[in-house]
């Protein structure tokens, strides 16, 4: 049977395609009056500000839009956000990496290069948990944003901003429903508790969708399955006119079958062989031909082993507690403003994942907890020279809660030993977490930022913030031993004590300081100008296989054939970009657009090396205890460069379009890759694009509103 994959409908919601890219205010006029746009604030810069007068590029969904377009996650807002790419590599909701102008992502949990807040609290790892039903905005800010949103926010970064409990009894309720069996359902309800001093908001959502994708496993379940239950409860206090207090609470549970996997044919793969003899990729269009067994995924459920303990099925498991609370003090009501932004995150994730029948299965389960507290002191906004200064303090730990790696498929699999499923097979036992070991990231940072009208139209602005983090493993590193005898190499072999040599701990320390400097020039009401510089900085992290080389003979040499050590360094981005925004027919429309480029340093990539490991003049396999080649990481360099455009205009009062459109060219300057040497017979991938990154982005929509009386 062919795969192929079903097509959802929603036939509730009206399928509304509300301006997708930022809007504006309305003018004073009679046409503004009657078409103008609604206006947008956002935060970006820690201050509220018209979208349409902040420097930056920045595209934002206000809760309407959100609901019109059926957003229901952060990979619809990449569809509707040029310069921002979702890549989703395995189909299922724990696999998007999001790719801000071309930047791809870490190779670690801890190296995101671009991050999501909530109310501006740091969310460790992916988003994709973020229900939509209780957001008032979305901010997409791109380009660095280091000097304000602190680390892993090296490409760009995402906000989140919930709504607040109002003064009035309300509530809402949304239905989306559609084929496959999809059902999105949203209830929220406010109120006063005490009037005028203490609200409360309610929302809770309940998802579920069969899967878009036919399994051709006799009798297996369709993939792509996809289930949450998600509440949360918010409190919000004005004890005084001048202090408000924000607390939320926000629990989410995900329970979703097996994502699509297919393989194709190793007689297909045409690229290459250069070296080992085999051909590993396949270069050109994929097509359903190439598909071996096609998509075929074994759905029941394993017997043995962690999964089956914890009752799973294929698929992922993930739960979520965030709490996040905001405190805004305008001290004495002089304009002054104290702000607190206070976080607390955990979640814990377990994936079964079938790869393909009989042949394949891997099991991972993880655990993230962070803490986190960010203090800004801001003068008065509306004076000509004004002035921000804060601290920032993360606590954010990551570990693998249990056994993790290659599971038996079953009996009747050729690498599963005739265990049950999800017992060891093949393979060896479950990987034990000493493999993966918990890890501590402490990250403290002082920021600030200054801001002077020149003139009444030039304004410059400096931000600027120093942070410190320290990566710790709670484990250590075993270095190698020198043989006893050096000189002889049979007697070196025979000797090596290769579990004989000094422990290591897993500790490293990294310090940056990011600036950020704008100017912004005001032609006119409608127009204005503005040029900015940044840098941005990526997490390092420790080549562990190289700390534990024989340090004394086999690490220098190795460094000398490759560069690498112990610690690997931040990445760094310098940006440079140029943009306009302006404002059409007195505030029916609005056009803004920014060239920009990027130089990326230090980017981090995986390299495999053969090495004499410790230290005994010869490698044979077996002799040198990390095998055939130490697994690292090195640095390389990009360069990249793009256009933005965005635009939206009322059309009359029941019609409106808008659209988005990046253009976006990578080029790697230098980075080795394994890939690349299989394919091309070189492993230097300089004068390549970036790989997952598109050239072209576009995004259009249509607008069509009638007040229900008017119908």
């Amino acid at each position: 049977m062919q795969a192929r994959r079903k097509v959802t409908t929603a036939v509730i919601t009206a399928l509304g395609l509300g301006g997708s890219g930022a809007a504006f205010g309305q003018q004073d006029t009679e046409s503004a009056e009657k078409f103008g746009l609604e206006e947008i604030v956002v935060t970006a810069r820690k201050t509220a500000e018209s979208i349409q007068d902040i420097p930056l590029s920045v595209q934002a969904f206000t809760d309407e839009t959100i609901l019109k377009q059926q957003i229901i996650d952060v990979e619809d807002i990449a569809q509707f956000t040029a310069g921002l790419h979702a890549s989703n590599s395995q189909g299922g909701r724990n696999s998007p990496a999001l790719r801000f102008r071309g930047i791809d992502t870490g190779l670690s949990r801890t190296q995101q290069t671009s991050s999501a807040f909530l109310d501006g609290v740091f969310i460790p790892g992916l988003s994709t948990w973020v229900s939509m039903n209780d957001i008032e905005r979305v901010e997409v800010v791109k380009g660095p944003q280091s000097a304000f949103f602190g680390r892993s926010t090296f490409s760009g970064a995402i906000n989140f901003i919930t709504k607040t409990p109002g003064n009035e009894f309300g509530g809402e309720i949304t239905a989306i429903i559609g084929d496959a069996g999809r059902a999105d359902v949203w209830l929220s309800a406010e109120g006063p508790i005490i009037k005028d001093k203490l609200s409360a908001r309610g929302a809770v959502r309940y998802y579920t969708f069969d899967g878009a994708w036919e399994n051709e496993f006799p009798g297996g379940d369709d993939l792509g399955a996809q289930e949450t239950e998600a509440w949360n409860v918010t409190l919000y206090a004005t004890p005084t006119e001048n202090l408000s207090i924000k607390l939320r609470h926000v629990d989410s549970e995900e329970d979703d079958g097996p994502a699509p996997n297919f393989v194709i044919e190793g007689t297909s793969n045409n690229c290459g062989p250069f070296g080992t003899g085999f051909r590993d990729y396949y270069c050109g269009t994929l097509s359903v031909g190439l598909i071996e067994g096609g998509i075929n995924v074994d759905t029941r459920p394993p017997t043995a082993g962690r999964a089956a303990e914890l009752g799973n099925d294929l698929g992922m498991k993930r739960t979520v507690e965030m709490t996040t609370m905001n405190i805004d003090w305008d001290i004495g009501g002089s304009g002054y403003m104290l702000s607190s932004v206070t976080g607390r995150y955990e979640s814990f994730l377990s994936e079964y994942r079938g790869l393909t029948e009989k042949i394949l299965d891997v099991y991972s389960e993880w655990t993230d907890e962070s803490w986190s507290q960010e203090l800004r002191l801001s003068s008065p906004q509306d004076r000509r020279f004004r002035w921000m200064v804060g601290l920032y303090y993360l606590d954010l730990d990551e570990w693998q809660d249990a056994l993790s790696g290659f599971p038996s498929t079953g009996p009747d699999g050729p690498f599963s030993l005739g265990r049950p499923r999800g017992d060891a097979g093949l393979f060896g036992p479950p990987i034990p977490p000493a493999a993966f070991p918990p890890q501590n990231v402490e990250n403290e940072a002082i920021f600030a930022s200054v801001a002077f009208d020149v003139t009444d139209k030039l304004t410059v602005s400096l931000e600027l913030r120093r942070e410190e983090e320290t990566l710790e493993l709670e484990t250590f590193f075993t270095q190698e031993a020198m043989p006893l005898d050096s000189s002889t190499p049979e007697l070196a072999i025979a000797t090596a004590r290769p579990f004989g040599g000094a422990q290591v701990p897993g500790e490293g320390e990294w310090d940056a300081t990011l600036p950020r400097v704008i100017v912004d020039y005001t032609l006119s009401d409608d127009t204005m100008f503005y040029a900015s510089y940044a840098e941005g900085n990526n997490p390092g992290s420790l080549n562990g296989e190289v700390i534990e080389l024989e340090p004394t003979v086999a690490f220098p040499a190795f460094q000398a054939l490759t560069g690498a050590d112990y610690e690997v360094d931040q990445a760094e981005l310098l940006s440079y970009e140029i943009g306009a925004k302006h404002t059409l027919a007195s505030g029916r429309g609005f056009i803004n657009g920014a060239v920009y480029f990027m130089e990326w340093n230090n980017q981090v990539y995986r390299s495999f090396e053969v090495a004499d490991s410790n230290g005994d003049g010869v490698f044979i396999q077996g002799s040198d205890r990390l095998g055939g080649g130490i697994d690292y990481q090195k640095n390389g360099s990009s360069e990249i460069w793009g256009l933005e455009l965005a635009g939206s205009y009322a059309i009359n009062e029941n019609w409106a379009i808008s659209g988005n459109y990046n253009y976006n060219d990578t080029e790697i300057q230098d980075l080795e890759d394994s890939a690349t040497g299989a394919v091309f017979g070189d492993p230097q991938a300089a004068g390549n694009p970036v790989p997952r990154s598109p050239e072209h982005m576009a995004a259009l929509a249509l607008d069509f509103t009638m007040p229900a009386a008017s119908m």
